[in-house]
C-alpha cells in the first residue's frame, strides 16, 4: 500500500477524529457547569460522523468497482 492510498483513508475518517476531539472538550467543560442534557446531544456526534465516514468508504469502493468495470467493459 503506498503512501497515497494511506492518505485517501485517513483523509474520509479526519471528520470523525476531529468531531471526537470537539466533543471531549465540549463534554469536558459541560461537567464543569454541569449540562447534562449537553452531554448527551454532544456524545452522540462522533457516532453520526462514523456513519457518515462508514457510507463514504462504500460509496468510494462501488465508484472503484464501476470505474473498473466501464474499463473491463472498453467505455
Amino acid at each position: 500500500m503506498n503512501t497515497e492510498d494511506k492518505r485517501e483513508k485517513i483523509r474520509t475518517w479526519m471528520p470523525t477524529v476531529a468531531c471526537g476531539v470537539f466533543t471531549a472538550l465540549a463534554m469536558i467543560t459541560s461537567i464543569w457547569d454541569s449540562g447534562t442534557g449537553y452531554i448527551i446531544g454532544m456524545g452522540m456526534l462522533p457516532y453520526y460522523f462514523y456513519l457518515v465516514g462508514h457510507y463514504l468508504v462504500k460509496l468510494k469502493k462501488e465508484n472503484a468497482e464501476l470505474r473498473e468495470r466501464l474499463d473491463a467493459a472498453g467505455c
